[in-house]
Formats: structure tokens, sequence, C-alpha cells
């Protein structure tokens, strides 16, 4: 099964905590749309890319709030279900791990997608050529360092590894690694959750602000 069948038959099908995190309920999702919202209010973007929209909601909120957003997705069953639900906001199907962007953006954010990806290195660089200069890209990934992940492995009840859609894993460290071997500079590294306020090693997610140099 390739890449984009998974995501169109299995991912965006089977009821599971992916998917309901998708919405607006989930603590850690609110945070990174805030800690996006904030980026946004502070670099006033003229292009937005919403790359693994999901469904749309940030999409949305975005467009309702004056900015030109557009929402990508691998998954052509859930672009067509944003359509449906978001008629007035522009959502296209595309794979960019493999497949160049056409358009340009002064702003591209990518939640929950990393530990998705084969080839980090060419969706990094997919992603740089469509960015403006100076452009800005927020990542977010969950941390596998963070004590609740730890402490499920240790017990042995952590699903987390089995899950075939999550090809690897990050500590933030690593992820600030890739991302400047693939040239572009830090901005700002931060987490999800409570003790993300101690270190961001203790977080629920990563969430780190690059710019393209």
């Amino acid at each position: 099964m390739n890449t984009k069948k998974y995501y169109d038959e299995v991912y965006y099908t089977r009821e599971n905590r992916i998917v309901a995190m998708l919405g607006f309920s989930n603590k850690e999702v609110v945070k990174e749309r805030q800690f996006i919202f904030k980026w946004v209010l502070k670099t006033n973007p003229k292009q937005i890319l919403d790359l693994g929209c999901g469904k749309g909601h940030f999409t949305h909120y975005l467009f309702s709030k004056g900015y030109n957003v557009t929402g990508v997705d691998i998954s052509t069953k859930i672009v067509n279900y944003a359509k449906k639900t978001y008629p007035r906001c522009r959502f296209l199907v595309h794979n960019v791990e493999t497949t160049p962007l056409k358009h340009k953006y002064d702003f591209i954010y990518s939640m929950q997608v990393l530990e998705h990806i084969f080839d980090l290195n060419r969706f990094l660089t997919n992603i740089s050529q469509a960015l403006n200069p100076k452009g800005i890209l927020i990542l977010a990934t969950p941390n596998i360092l963070a004590p609740k992940i730890r402490l499920k492995v240790l017990f042995g009840i952590d699903s987390t590894f089995r899950d075939l859609a999550h090809l690897r894993f990050f500590s933030p460290s690593h992820l600030k690694e890739i991302v400047i071997k693939n040239g572009f500079k830090i901005e700002e590294l931060t987490g999800t959750g409570r003790l993300s306020l101690l270190s961001v090693n203790l977080s629920g997610n990563v969430l780190l602000t690059v710019s393209k140099l």
C-alpha cells in the first residue's frame, strides 16, 4: 500500500486518538494553535500554508480572521471533507515529500506531520523552496523524551511505537539539528504541557519556529 492510499483508506477512516485530535478539544492541539497564531500576529504574513491540514478546522479559523491561507493534505478523502465543510476556503491534495509546491508562501506551519515522513531532507527542501526569503516555518511533533512516553514504554503499555503511521520520533535537540542542517535559523523552541515550563525536554510535543536564511 502506497503512502497516499494508506492515508485515504486507513489513517483518516479509523477511530483513534489522532483523528480525535484534529478538533479543538485536545489541550495540546489548542496550545499548538495558540503558538501558531502568536507568530501569525507577529509576522502578519500575506500567504499562509497549512501543511497537513486534516479536516481544515484551523485553516478555516485563520481564513475567518482575514488571512490568505491554503490547506494542503496528502489524503484526497480528507481534503474533500474539508472542502465540503468549509467551501470558502482553499484546499489542495498534495504530497510535499515527493513533489515541490508550485506557489510561494511567507508562512508555513506543519503540525504533527514530521513523524510521518520517510525522507526528511527532501521534505524540508521542498518546504524551503516554497518559502519566501525570511519566511517562517513552524513544526510540531511528539517529544520522545516526554515523561509520559517514557513511563508508558517502561511499563509496556505504550502504543505509540506500534502506530504504523509514526515512522520516527524526535527529541528537541534532534529536531533542531535537522532543521539547521537544512538551512533554517532557529527562532523559538518550546513545548506543550505544564512540564515544558521547566524544560522543553519534558514537554509533550515540541514546538519549533524557524526562518529561512
